[in-house]
């Protein structure tokens, strides 16, 4: 039977990144993330981008969008932790936090693309197991 199941914005899932997902259990990382509510997700999107218009020509009309600052954002409210993440020397990674949210710092740890990825797990949702991938497709 296939059916929409309710989210639960305030529970964490264990999310391994894609790259990581063949390894062995013990070399995988694992983040832990919660989904956006739906007034965390609203306030994301509406700050992602801007309109300039040139009042001398209203042609010039210049459309920026904020694709970094979204990610960036998106992982501030969204990134809960994470587990077996590793430096380069073998240590695990610290996490460090300001009265319960993550410090800007953690995200300089984290690769670019994984940044994004968990970004787009955290608006979107996609954080499925490998199992519930395959029961999908």
């Amino acid at each position: 039977m296939k059916r929409i199941i309710a989210i639960d914005p305030e529970a964490i899932h264990r999310y391994i990144p894609k790259v990581a997902r063949k390894w062995p259990e013990k070399d995988r990382p694992v983040f832990l993330i919660k989904v956006l509510s739906a007034k965390e997700a609203a306030k994301l999107e509406d700050g992602m981008s801007d309109a300039v218009v040139n009042k001398k020509n209203r042609d010039d009309t210049t459309v920026r969008i904020y694709g970094g600052t979204a990610v960036l954002k998106a992982l501030e409210v969204g990134l809960k932790g994470w587990e077996n993440f590793k430096t380069a020397n073998g240590e695990d990674a610290p996490w460090r936090e300001n009265n319960g949210n993550p410090r800007q710092e953690n995200f300089d740890f984290i690769p670019v693309k994984i940044r994004s990825e968990l970004a787009e797990a955290i608006t979107e949702g996609t954080f499925l197991t490998e199992q519930e991938e395959k029961n999908s497709e």
